[in-house]
């Protein structure tokens, strides 16, 4: 029931911490599956990547269970470059992790490096079954942080941190590659889908 509840809460609320909380609850439930496309969902939705350390701790679980290791280990040198760039002590637990995989907390990049270098194989992950749609960017909002892209019978509202390129290259009559996802049209007070993981022609 409590997943019923966020799957709703996330067609109105797409936040990463709503992803990620749904991708706890997910996990609870014994749907592996379900909860590492939501926890990489949140890892790619709009928000500081320090601030996504738990959903981080939570997505590196998930990628053992499922014996990424080589990924799983990206995520924890991403885990532990947050934490010494944010002055944030790194546990006996995690710093024997690293030992273990021959990682000196000392000479890893910013965690910003290591989060540019995941975001490609993130997307990658959450686009292994997802249908892709091609069209145009028709316009953008005042605002400067969202449009609308038409695509063959449609136009669909887009967030310009969805672009998986510099959102300064989204212009008007730019051809774009784009997944859909459920959302709801506040304005017509109903169900509709948006345009995600924008990638260029």
């Amino acid at each position: 029931k409590a997943l019923e509840q966020m799957q709703a809460v996330l067609k109105q609320k797409r936040d990463w911490f709503v992803y990620h909380e749904t991708a706890r609850i997910a996990r609870a439930t014994g749907d592996l599956t379900g909860a590492m496309s939501l926890c990489v969902q949140g890892a790619l939705a709009w928000g500081e990547t320090e601030n996504k350390i738990h959903l981080w701790e939570l997505l590196r679980e998930l990628l053992s269970q499922s014996k990424q290791f080589d990924r799983a280990i990206e995520i924890l040198n991403l885990i532990a470059s947050i934490r010494k760039h944010k002055g944030w002590s790194i546990g006996p637990e995690l710093f024997r992790e690293l030992k273990a995989h021959n990682v000196d907390p000392e000479s890893l990049p910013h965690f910003k490096e290591l989060y540019q270098k995941a975001k490609s194989w993130l997307a990658d992950l959450q686009l292994s079954d997802a249908p892709s749609y091609s069209g145009k960017i028709t316009k953008l909002l005042p605002d400067g942080k969202a449009g609308f892209i038409a695509g063959d019978t449609e136009s669909y509202y887009f967030r310009l941190a969805e672009c998986r390129f510099p959102s300064s290259g989204a212009i008007p009559g730019l051809r774009v590659k784009f997944n859909l996802e459920k959302s709801f049209d506040r304005k017509k007070q109903r169900e509709s889908q948006m345009a995600v993981n924008i990638r260029m022609l």
